[in-house]
């Protein structure tokens, strides 16, 4: 009796535990977008100024930084983010 009373509770558990809230799905997309759009445009940023020399400018540079610090902060935050937005 105690079994299949643990048995009941157990996928009840179980299969609450996997409904998808359509809000996290959508958070993961829109997430999923900037994280890739991100990356993309910042690499693509940092490989045209690093490999063109009329580019060498201090304003380039100081894009340069700012590409690599977003960079950086995309990688090092998103991820983490929806972890926890899916580990609720």
């Amino acid at each position: 009796m105690n079994e299949s009373l643990a048995r009941i509770v157990f996928e009840e558990n179980l299969s609450s535990q996997w409904k998808l809230d359509p809000i996290v799905i959508a958070m993961t997309v829109l997430y999923s977008l900037i994280f890739l759009t991100g990356v993309i445009g910042n690499v693509s940023t940092c490989i045209v100024i690093a490999r063109n020399r009329h580019m060498h400018t201090a304003t380039n540079y100081y894009l340069f930084s700012l590409a690599i610090s977003d960079l950086l902060l995309l990688i090092s935050g998103l991820p983490p983010e929806m972890y926890h937005m899916w580990a609720r």
